[in-house]
């Protein structure tokens, strides 16, 4: 989100230095989002749930992108070009609260899991 900002930034005070240096960091952010998304899904998904759930999180990320491609350009024509990229940085930043919530609900289910497995350890134990 702090990036997407320094992007914004730049373009509101059209400095391309500032534009490029945001959407570089930016850019380089994605990745790690993705190798963490990524285990963040086989945690909670194995086997042919694993493929599904991949699929969808991959249907919808180019869902997004077809989205972007057809809102931004009309958001710029009708508002101007700086409202469109400060939007993308506001969604983002709604992204990232999303984010923020599964963050409790993964916690709960680690511990869940792990109860589980003490007991299922805890019941061959005692055969």
């Amino acid at each position: 989100m702090f990036l997407k900002t320094i992007f914004s930034f730049g373009i509101s005070i059209k400095s391309w230095p500032v534009m490029f240096v945001g959407r570089l960091i930016f850019g380089l952010g994605g990745e790690c989002f993705g190798v963490a998304n990524s285990a963040l899904l086989t945690d909670w998904f194995k086997g042919r749930e694993l493929a599904f759930a991949f699929g969808i999180n991959l249907s919808i990320s180019k869902l997004g992108s077809v989205i972007n491609n057809i809102l931004s350009p009309a958001l710029a024509q009708k508002f101007g070009i700086e409202f469109a990229v400060w939007f993308g940085t506001i969604f983002c930043g709604f992204s990232i609260a999303c984010v923020l919530l599964t963050f409790p609900t993964d916690k709960a289910m680690d511990i869940k899991i792990a109860r589980l497995a003490d007991r299922v350890d805890n019941y061959y134990f005692l055969w």
